[in-house]
């Protein structure tokens, strides 16, 4: 049985949080903001947004690279 959590997860998280996401897990290190935009080319306020979903979701730490 799926736990309720986890399909909250999923369904929250698609577009640019989840293409950033995916980045980072198989980059496996921060990065900056530049980096994922030339990985991505999603631009500096998409990438910001997604960063903040992510991060209220507890599925990331800002580090202070974003930039």
């Amino acid at each position: 049985m799926p736990q309720p959590e986890v399909i909250q997860l999923i369904r929250t998280i698609r577009g640019a949080p989840a293409t950033i996401l995916l980045l980072l897990m198989v980059r496996g290190t921060s990065m900056t903001g530049r980096e994922i935009n030339l990985y991505t080319g999603y631009d500096s306020k998409t990438i910001t947004n997604a960063h903040g979903v992510l991060e209220m979701l507890g599925l990331i730490q800002n580090n202070g690279h974003l930039n």
